[in-house]
């Protein structure tokens, strides 16, 4: 593998999976009738199957280990498989068809942020609970919580979280002031590049060029030309594997090698991309929600289990993800069943009120703690990093401003596990990079406004 200077923003995923499972129809109630149906939905067919099939297999896998454990409640998890072919309408008719057909109670989805987005209106009204294990649009999270959808939570990213963090990274750790800035041309791509515009200014950055290219496209040259004579010093990039690849040896033949830097998000640490051009990826920036080399024993367990399943292919974040969120599910509706009843089956989650008590994740140890509905997450992560900043919304209580200690308090509902008492550390600024030693902790500090259900 190439000697990668990344930046991996890695979320206590298994708390926020949590967040979107601590409520909704009992697995109790729904197993009376036999097996625990759960929707997978995402891109199975065209230019973005590889990725729906990743999250597939990983829900998959998750499904055999837990089945294999005795199921849950003593029920089994029967997974039913969904094609949004990575379209809004593909996606409803998909979903539509799951809530109707198969009487899914749990739906886990989509890749493609467009589809999430037009999903929640339809849980909402079937009170199906929607988990977002892969959309990086902040729009998910904006329209959910109270006075939104009550029914939708995510799990992954948002892409004003990852611009952020990479713009800032570059800037102070790279020195970067100018960028060209060539992303595939969908919503993700263009939505990407137009919130990390939002961080220009604040890092002084400027974009000396903008182009955007289709998922087809296999011919990056002419434009690698014009960046290679704009002055850029890094190329900010939000798109997928296979044009990571082909754009990278391109960079090769345009002479672009050890001269400008990748940036962004195009899955630069997937060891496919890195062993298409390892010269042209040392140095590129990623943040990303995991990793398959991260150092955590959780983490390497499931790689090893994934490529065992499916012969030596090794997990990408989709495929972990949807991996992590279904584990989760089994812990959080046994948790909640003990407290459901048949008046409070159908009401909208609330949080992770109850579900947790003390997850073990790749970033380690996490506890929950309720903010006034806000910023849910607190407590005992890696000394690197400190996940629990009792920020108030922008907008809703002040900018920034810290919520007093009163309205942070979190309350364990009767029936749950006690929760320890969480011990809060505090991180450097910035996480020093090391060479063929990946810095994995997040920032020691956190501006980002507090979403309702993250």
């Amino acid at each position: 593998m190439a000697n990668l200077m990344r930046r991996y923003f890695m979320l206590a995923l298994a708390a926020l999976c949590g967040a979107g499972l601590a409520g909704g129809s009992t697995p109790a109630a729904q197993a009376a009738s036999g097996d625990i149906k759960v929707g997978v939905i995402g891109p199975m067919t065209g230019a973005n199957a590889p990725y729906g099939n990743f999250a597939w297999r990983g829900a998959s896998l998750a499904a055999e280990q837990i089945n294999a454990a005795g199921g849950l409640l003593g029920h089994k998890i029967e997974l039913v498989r969904g094609d949004s072919q990575c379209t809004p309408v593909e996606g409803v008719l998909s979903l539509q068809r799951m809530i109707s057909n198969d009487q899914v109670q749990f739906v886990l989805g989509d890749i493609c942020s467009s589809a999430t987005v037009a999903y929640s209106p339809i849980v909402e009204n079937a009170k199906v609970l929607l988990l977002n294990a892969a959309s990086s649009d902040p729009t998910i999270t904006l329209k959910a919580g109270a006075g939104g959808y009550q029914w939708t939570f995510r799990n992954y990213p948002t892409d004003e979280q990852r611009a952020g963090i990479v713009l800032e990274y570059a800037a102070e750790q790279n020195h970067i002031q100018k960028v060209a800035v060539l992303s595939v041309d969908n919503d993700y791509g263009r939505g990407a590049i137009a919130l990390s515009k939002r961080f220009f200014q604040r890092y002084g950055i400027t974009a000396v060029s903008e182009d955007y290219f289709q998922i087809s496209t296999t011919e990056f040259l002419p434009i690698l030309s014009k960046i290679k004579s704009s002055g850029a010093q890094a190329i900010l990039m939000y798109g997928y594997a296979a044009s990571s690849r082909l754009g990278a040896r391109q960079m090769i033949e345009a002479g672009l090698t050890g001269k400008i830097v990748l940036i962004g998000n195009a899955d630069f640490i997937q060891p496919d991309v890195i062993k298409a051009a390892p010269n042209v990826l040392e140095g590129a920036i990623e943040v990303a929600a995991w990793s398959p080399d991260f150092d955590n024993a959780r983490s390497k367990a499931f790689v090893a289990a994934y490529m065992a399943a499916y012969n030596k292919e090794v997990p990408p974040v989709h495929a972990y993800t949807h991996w992590e969120c279904q584990r989760r599910r089994q812990n959080a509706s046994a948790c909640r069943s003990k407290n459901a009843s048949g008046t409070n089956a159908r009401k909208p989650p609330r949080g992770l009120s109850g579900v947790l008590d003390g997850w073990n994740t790749p970033r380690g140890v996490v506890l929950p703690r309720r903010c006034d509905g806000w910023w849910p997450l607190a407590g005992k992560v890696s000394p690197c990093q400190t996940l629990a900043v009792g920020r108030s919304p922008e907008g809703r209580s002040g900018r920034g401003r810290r919520l007093p200690a009163a309205r942070r308090r979190w309350r364990r509902p009767a029936g749950c596990p006690a929760m320890r008492p969480a011990k809060r550390h505090t991180a450097p600024a910035m996480p020093s990079v090391r060479r063929r030693r990946h810095a994995s902790a997040g920032p020691g500090r956190d501006d980002r406004p507090c979403y309702a259900n993250e």
